[in-house]
């Protein structure tokens, strides 16, 4: 029979040889358990979506405006700024392409301060196609063209102007028509001023509003 000294390091012995073994099985789990949450991190990564170094995702978005415009875009300053925050607006009453138009153009470029996007609202006054072909030497070809058309039905040569200028759009890759005619023709209650061409307070905010539209269009294209 045993004595009590006995008994109590028999009883020590048990207890230190029970430790070991839940330590070891602590240990096994643990480890079991940090090589799946290694797993799913990895998991994890491999699902993340990859960027090519180098990428351009807001190109279009950031592209810069500029509008070199006779008095119909005169009469929508306000509301052009409003649809497009940063816009730089030249435009003057009584502009053609090949006179004012050209010459501001001509500047802008020389001085670095041309848009990425450039919006061209100069056919009112009359245009012919060699004016467009100036105008976009002097633009170039890495540069998008954004070029309002123009509505007034009691002249003559508005259908030609218009003409020439979807003729360009064909010539030019570059070059995108805002169909300001083509929108006043479908919305016949849209309110004109009196001379049946500027523009009153709704038709100002219209005019705005289509040229945004056309200028969102060629930067989702920029920037694809």
């Amino acid at each position: 029979m045993r004595s009590a000294r006995q008994r109590g390091l028999f009883c020590r012995a048990l207890c230190l040889i029970a430790a070991i073994l839940v330590g070891s099985v602590c240990l096994s789990g643990c480890g079991a358990s940090g090589a799946a949450t290694n797993n799913s991190t990895n998991a994890t990564s491999s699902a993340s979506p990859v960027t090519s170094p180098g990428a351009d995702t807001t190109k279009g978005a950031s592209a810069k405006v500029t509008l070199i415009g006779d008095s119909v875009p005169l009469g929508a300053v306000s509301e052009l700024k409003a649809d497009l925050p940063g816009i730089t607006l030249l435009v003057d009453t009584d502009r053609t392409l090949s006179g004012a138009g050209l010459t501001t153009l001509k500047q802008e470029s020389k001085q670095g301060k041309l848009g990425d996007i450039v919006v061209l609202a100069l056919g009112t006054n009359y245009l012919v196609a060699s004016d467009i072909d100036q105008a976009m030497k002097v633009i170039g070809s890495q540069k998008q063209v954004v070029f309002v058309n123009c509505y007034r039905n009691n002249l003559p040569y508005v259908p030609e102007v218009n003409a020439t200028i979807a003729a360009a759009a064909k010539k030019y890759a570059n070059f995108t028509v805002c169909d300001w005619y083509g929108y006043v023709k479908s919305h016949p209650d849209l309110q004109l001023a009196d001379d049946n061409c500027h523009l009153t307070a709704s038709s100002a905010q219209a005019y705005a509003d289509l040229i945004k539209q056309s200028v969102d269009s060629v930067r989702a294209k920029v920037g694809d």
